[in-house]
């Protein structure tokens, strides 16, 4: 079943690159940080532990099962900090 519904999707994604007909238009939303916040992670915390993020994630695949998902990354503070970056400020450290 899973199989299926990922050849599915492939299929449906494919047909619209290659601007074919295909059973319908593939759901690809762009969602910025909504799969954290929007589940009540802050951006601060998912900065901090991507694993805060394996429920909020797993909730936005049920709710809105999207036929291709692209989220941007979250970089992770520590290592930022650790190397002195300063051209960009993280949410919660001002």
């Amino acid at each position: 079943m899973v199989y299926h519904q990922l050849q599915l999707r492939s299929m449906r994604v494919k047909a619209a690159l290659d601007l074919k007909e295909g059973d319908r238009v593939p759901f690809i939303p762009t969602t910025n940080n909504f799969n954290a916040t929007g589940y009540g992670v802050s951006i601060y915390d998912a900065m901090k532990d991507f694993g805060v993020l394996a429920d909020p994630f797993q909730r936005y695949l049920k709710q809105y099962d999207p036929d291709l998902v692209y989220i941007p990354p979250f970089f992770p503070i520590d290592p930022m900090e650790t190397a002195g970056h300063t051209s960009a400020s993280c949410p919660g450290t001002i």
